[in-house]
């Protein structure tokens, strides 16, 4: 197949497990929309043998650059690094009630964001799954607004993870979120969970470096409503510009 979204369409269009593998890189001149539709089950997408293959942003537009969509799927990376580019995208958006794992060897690196959750209604219950080995690093702020969280027009700058709405999750076991920043929220996760509330659980995996910019804000993790369960992993050495209280974790609630 010649383009991701080509061989995504042919493993969605029969039931069962499907694996999309990699036999080269990849460069994206465009947004993509991958949609399961009906179809429930996993698409996992890896390299061929021992290889990591590398999916680049070479698009010219700041954008969500890979859109993932469809209730009841989910769809694992693993050996493969997308890479930003430094193109300020955001390279993921999970939402419509997909999941996103992150496994081994599966890098998402140098964009505005790393991965978006969006719940646009309690029907989505979209999730965010970060497995040992898998890495978030090196993004830089990717700007959304969010009023349907906040009751306001609040542009947001995250970093690395956020996880928006209602019904949303996110657990993190293993892997690394780690050199993220941002202007407002967290650099590293921002849980901007609504009324609905959301769930958020942190087994093992690191948090660090992740710096913000806003004195009320958290390099590490911040938490608007819903939950956070911490029990391992290590969430150290992130920053932001105040008084420091929220170095590793903010919170309202």
């Amino acid at each position: 197949f010649k383009t991701i979204q080509h061989a995504y369409g042919v493993a969605i269009s029969t039931p069962g497990d499907k694996t999309i593998i990699l036999l080269s890189d990849i460069s994206l001149t465009g947004a993509i929309t991958l949609n399961s539709g009906s179809y429930t089950g996993t698409v996992t997408i890896t390299s061929e043998g021992d290889s990591r293959f590398n999916v680049t942003d070479n698009t010219t537009e700041t954008q969500d650059l890979i859109t993932f969509t469809g209730t009841n799927t989910d769809v694992v990376l693993e050996d493969v690094t997308f890479n930003g580019n430094g193109k300020g995208s955001n390279m993921f958006i999970v939402r419509g009630g997909a999941s996103l794992t992150l496994s081994d060897g599966a890098s998402v690196i140098n964009g505005g964001s790393g991965v978006w959750v969006w719940g646009d209604s309690s029907a989505d219950r979209s999730a965010l799954f970060m497995e040992e080995g898998s890495v978030i690093s090196g993004h830089t702020g990717f700007n959304r607004n969010i009023k349907d969280v906040t009751g306001t027009n609040s542009s947001s700058a995250v970093g690395g993870v956020a996880v928006v709405g209602s019904h949303t999750s996110f657990v993190m076991e293993g892997g690394s979120i780690t050199d993220n920043r941002s202007d407002s929220y967290a650099g590293g996760i921002s849980l901007l969970f609504n009324w609905s509330g959301g769930i958020a659980e942190i087994t093992g995996g690191s948090i660090t470096g992740n710096s913000c910019t806003q004195s009320a804000g958290a390099g590490g993790i911040y938490l608007w409503n819903g939950s956070v369960t911490v029990s391992g992993g290590r969430i150290t050495d992130n920053t932001n510009s105040g008084v420091g209280a929220y170095n590793d974790l903010g919170r309202i609630s």
